[in-house]
């Protein structure tokens, strides 16, 4: 039991944490902050916000809207243009 243990928290470190443990690491070796906790928890707050999976799909979703915005417009403008031309 503890080697499948072993194994499945050594996958979740590798899938879920290693790169943002490395980005963390390569911070404070970068600014060698007096204050490490709050240096840390300042920069996980940060991480989290600029990797958090609902603020991506956010702005897929928003730029998707954009997208079918400007698709709405020239339609409009296309339909505006025949009902000219039709008068």
């Amino acid at each position: 039991m503890p080697a499948v243990a072993a194994a499945v928290y050594e996958e979740y470190l590798e899938s879920n944490m290693r790169s943002m443990l490395e980005a963390l690491v390569e911070a404070l070796l970068r600014s060698q902050p007096e204050d490490v906790e709050g240096f840390s928890a300042n920069w996980l707050l940060q991480w989290h916000k600029e990797h958090d999976p609902e603020q991506q799909e956010i702005e897929k979703l928003r730029a998707e809207r954009d997208h079918f915005r400007l698709q709405r417009d020239k339609l409009n403008e296309e339909l505006q243009e025949l009902q000219r031309g039709a008068q």
